[in-house]
């Protein structure tokens, strides 16, 4: 345990891992957020460029979410894609820059925070 959260306990495959960790911390921030008291959801579609949405002042924003955990770094790049038969060195595979024509908020979640 790390801060009060299990990592990885189930050895899962390093990709899986990583796809899981990403939507923890949009889990992680879509209920603080309406915890706070807005409206707030997650975007089922894997493909956008962005990973929720939030009601601010009667305008929907759409929010990119990057989970950090102890090294503090943020990437501002969506993933590689990957797994087995997909060739992830192809131009399309390879993960692009996220900007503002992506998204309207950019935010990080620390995912070893235990409040």
């Amino acid at each position: 345990m790390t801060n009060g959260f299990s990592t990885n306990i189930n050895q899962l495959e390093s990709g899986v891992m990583t796809a899981n960790a990403g939507d923890s911390a949009e889990f992680i921030f879509v209920a603080r957020a309406i915890l706070a008291g807005f409206n707030c959801s997650s975007v089922d579609v894997k493909s956008s460029r962005y990973d929720a949405i939030i009601d601010f002042n009667n305008k929907l924003l759409r929010v990119q979410i990057k989970g950090i955990s102890s090294e503090n770094s943020i990437s501002f790049k969506d993933r590689d894609r990957g797994g087995q038969g997909i060739d992830h060195k192809h131009e399309r595979n390879i993960g692009k820059r996220i900007t503002l024509k992506d998204c309207d908020i950019y935010v990080a979640v620390d995912k070893q925070m235990t409040q």
